[in-house]
C-alpha cells in the first residue's frame, strides 16, 4: 500500500491497478510502459491553485509552469477569459523572464556562420 492506494497486478504483469475504496485506476502495459487510459470529459477544465497572498510575478510564474511553459500572453488571455481555479485579475499578472524558456530558445536559435579567416602573416 502506498498513500492509501492498493497496488495489484495481473499474473502476467501486463495490467496493474491502483485502488482505494472509491477509486480504481487501471494501467495497461504497452511497449514496456504502463499507461493509464483516461477519457476526456466535456465541460471539465484543468484547474491550477494559487495562494491568494502571492505577488503578481509568482502567480504568473506558477501558472506559466503549470500550463507547460506556454507564452506569457497566453497565460494572461487564459486568466482573463477562463476560470483557472482561483479569482485572478489578468491585469495583475506581470511578465517575467523564465530561465527554462530562455535556455530552450537559445538552443533553437540559428547562428550565422563565421568565415574562417586566417590572419595575414608576415612572409619573410
Amino acid at each position: 500500500m502506498t498513500g492509501r492506494y492498493r497496488l495489484s497486478c495481473s499474473p502476467d504483469q501486463k495490467t496493474a491497478w491502483l485502488s482505494k475504496p472509491d477509486t480504481v485506476l487501471k494501467f495497461e502495459m504497452h511497449e514496456n510502459i504502463y499507461r493509464l487510459h483516461a477519457e476526456r470529459v466535456p465541460g471539465v477544465m484543468v484547474m491550477a491553485a494559487l495562494k491568494e497572498d502571492m505577488d503578481s510575478k509568482k502567480q504568473m510564474e506558477l501558472l506559466h509552469q503549470r500550463f507547460g511553459h506556454v507564452a506569457m500572453d497566453t497565460v494572461k488571455r487564459l486568466a482573463h477569459k477562463f476560470d483557472v481555479g482561483v479569482k485572478l485579475n489578468a491585469n495583475w499578472l506581470s511578465i517575467y523572464e523564465c530561465v527554462a524558456c530562455a535556455e530552450a530558445k537559445a538552443k533553437r536559435m540559428t547562428h550565422a556562420r563565421m568565415k574562417n579567416e586566417t590572419p595575414n602573416h608576415c612572409k619573410c
